[in-house]
């Protein structure tokens, strides 16, 4: 009898810890999924042998919440949120953005010392980074960064049209050569070095830019690796409009 008494109180007080924890936006007064799923939140899929990557999976979150300014949601128990509202976005991107500046992801500098950058990092260590990199984007520099930024780009646009003369669509793997236009990029701007990456198979910094992809290993392939298709005549890269958020009860 006491065993039994044990079990209801245990699967009451787990009930309860749970729906508070899984309720945190519906207390804020902040639309909610109706049922997120136990121990998973919104983000069940993920663990159960779905096919279908994090990316699509936040994708699928904005086509469904669009329609709201701001939607809550849960990583297991860690509340996040989803801000379409482009004022809300500004709000959060530039005006109050030292106050959202964690990415919520966890990187190990010892491990992958070249994943400490602003996008990884977070508290004291992002604000160090912040202070050590913002006087190079100055405006200035950046009018002086962007004809060579440009001019990369070019060198890409020909290399695709040329690779389209004959056909509409072509395959390619996105990733190796999208690794290849930021290293023409990065090695133009930084160094003051003009190569190809694109068009020169050989080239030094193209065969660094492939080597980097061993850091990867452990990963699954099927993640990484990503086939397109290029149409010339409807090239557009059209981002939308909304942000997710870390949020922290206090």
């Amino acid at each position: 009898m006491v065993f039994w008494l044990l079990a209801v109180l245990l699967v009451a007080v787990i009930y309860y810890v749970n729906q508070y924890y899984l309720n945190y936006w519906k207390r804020l007064g902040v639309p909610q999924h109706d049922a997120p799923t136990f121990l998973f939140g919104d983000i069940a899929n993920q663990f159960f042998g779905s096919k279908i990557s994090i990316g699509e999976t936040f994708n699928d979150f904005y086509n469904r919440f669009k329609h709201n300014k701001i939607h809550g949601l849960y990583f297991s128990y860690r509340p996040s949120l989803i801000v379409n509202d482009p004022e809300v976005v500004q709000e959060v991107m530039i005006k109050d953005f030292t106050s959202f500046h964690d990415r919520g992801l966890f990187v190990d500098t010892e491990i992958d010392p070249l994943g400490a950058h602003l996008v990884l990092l977070g508290g004291q260590k992002w604000r160090d980074l912040r202070g050590k990199l913002s006087p190079i984007f100055t405006s200035g520099k950046l009018k002086g960064m962007y004809p060579i930024i440009r001019d990369c780009a070019k060198t890409l646009q020909d290399y695709l049209v040329n690779k389209t003369e004959n056909t509409k669509q072509f395959e390619f793997e996105s990733r190796d050569l999208f690794a290849r236009f930021t290293t023409n990029v990065i090695s133009s701007v930084a160094f003051g070095i003009e190569n190809d990456c694109i068009n020169d198979r050989e080239n030094i910094f193209g065969l660094a830019a492939i080597l980097r992809k061993f850091r990867y290993e452990l990963v699954d392939r099927s993640m990484m690796h990503t086939e397109m298709k290029f149409d010339p005549d409807q090239f557009i890269l059209a981002p939308k409009t909304s942000v997710v958020l870390r949020a922290t009860a206090r």
